[in-house]
């Protein structure tokens, strides 16, 4: 259990380090309209630490009830009127939440000896439960400040450029060998797992084609070049629909400019012919859109699943943070299939739904429900990690999750064919 103080205190410092990139009075604002605004997860990460750890665990009482019950819940309003609604909220200065953030911090450091005394086996996995929620909101924190202009950014002067890849090899088509994959991961006794990381399961998988590699900055050019975005027989009526009420004509971290486009990156704007070789980040919908006119479809997450982990893989050099923009698709060496970049270098697309699962519940008495409201709606599962997912995430079971016509999330994808089992 050291080691997971270790780790939270970690976590902690990377907290503070992706707050202090934005200015002051940047803390209010918010940049993706379904999302609070950032000052919300300054508060939220403590609130949610105390919760589970100084109420539910140790039954300690509330520090703050107003901002307890202000910052609970981390789920983004569901559409644009809860999320205009809340525009009008008062939020406490940034000086109260901060003391209130090293308040809990304070509290939960004065518990280390009663929480290593403690005889309740939730006490083995509320740690990793708070640590883990941590490092998923980092990658969140990190879209959001992604789309903040560049000159309100804070830039460290540690911060390393983006690695420029103006081209990659041209796309090849691999065939896979179908087989019995195991989806998700064996429940051990006392192993933490999040709501949406079921049980342990066998899935039948077909032989098939697949992409070597994702989608790239490059392709996507020549996609919008084709006039895609105006075609719509390329588009499903529901993504078409969202195309033309949310304007929809381009990437939404591509801009253009009198010089053509441009693609951004944390702190930096990039021309096309520059970062070429980049995975290209869309929407669920914009990558229906390109499979039609590339007449393949996307892989099921079983498929994309067989071709990440039936041979063992190293852990991608982005997920412990030493990498702070896409890498190249083909910058490390292909996997034993011939495929590159299936880990680490963006969220991949799969064409499998996240549907409501009968008899799910949570597997700590105070783990948040979170989970649960991902399956109310329209959600597809996306496979493997961004340069911007935190190690200790990448394992077989962790899977994540997104509306099809959320654009802002990290998540590229690679094509296939053959018949989907």
């Amino acid at each position: 259990m050291f080691d997971d103080f270790e780790a939270l205190e970690a976590a902690w410092e990377r907290s503070d380090a992706l707050f202090a990139l934005l200015r002051p009075d940047g803390l209010l604002e918010r940049p993706i309209p379904l999302h609070r605004p950032f000052l919300f997860y300054l508060g939220h990460l403590p609130a949610f630490a105390w919760s589970h750890i100084g109420v539910a665990l140790l039954e300690e009482q509330a520090l703050d009830t107003e901002l307890d019950e202000l910052f609970a819940r981390g789920i983004h309003p569901e559409d644009a009127a809860a999320a205009a609604a809340e525009r009008r909220v008062r939020w406490p200065s940034v000086d109260r939440v901060a003391s209130y953030r090293d308040r809990v911090r304070a509290r939960i450091r004065s518990s280390v000896s009663r929480l290593l005394e403690h005889e309740d086996p939730y006490a083995r996995q509320v740690l990793p439960l708070v640590i883990e929620h941590e490092c998923r909101h980092h990658e969140a924190l990190l879209y959001m400040i992604a789309r903040v202009p560049t000159d309100a950014l804070l830039a460290p002067a540690s911060w390393e450029p983006a690695v420029s890849a103006p081209s990659c090899p041209p796309v090849r088509h691999v065939q896979v060998s179908g087989g019995r994959v195991t989806l998700a991961a064996r429940r051990d006794v006392g192993r933490f797992g999040w709501n949406d990381e079921p049980p342990e399961r066998e899935a039948r998988v077909s032989d098939f084609e697949l992409d070597d590699r994702p989608v790239t900055v490059a392709d996507w050019r020549s996609f919008l070049d084709s006039g895609a975005y105006r075609n719509p027989k390329l588009w499903l009526d529901e993504d078409w629909s969202w195309r033309r009420r949310e304007g929809i004509n381009h990437p939404d971290a591509w801009r253009r400019t009198d010089g053509g486009w441009r693609v951004r990156s944390l702190f930096e704007w990039h021309d096309v012919e520059s970062v070429g070789g980049w995975p290209v980040y869309v929407s669920l919908a914009e990558a229906r859109a390109w499979c039609r006119w590339a007449g393949r479809r996307l892989p099921t997450e079983a498929e994309l699943h067989l071709a990440a982990f039936r041979e063992p893989a190293p852990l991608p050099r982005g997920s412990d943070f030493s990498v702070k923009s896409p890498l190249p698709v083909d910058d490390s060496p292909p996997n034993a299939q011939g495929l590159y970049d299936l880990i680490g270098n963006g969220w991949e697309w799969t064409s499998t739904e996240l549907p409501p699962q009968a008899g799910f519940t949570a597997h700590l008495r105070s783990q948040p429900s979170d989970a649960f409201e991902v399956f109310e709606g329209r959600h597809f599962v996306v496979v493997g990690c961004s340069w911007a997912t935190d190690r200790r995430l990448i394992r077989r079971s962790f899977r994540n999750g997104y509306p099809h016509h959320y654009p802002y999330v990290w998540a590229t994808f690679r094509t296939a064919a053959g018949e989907a089992a």
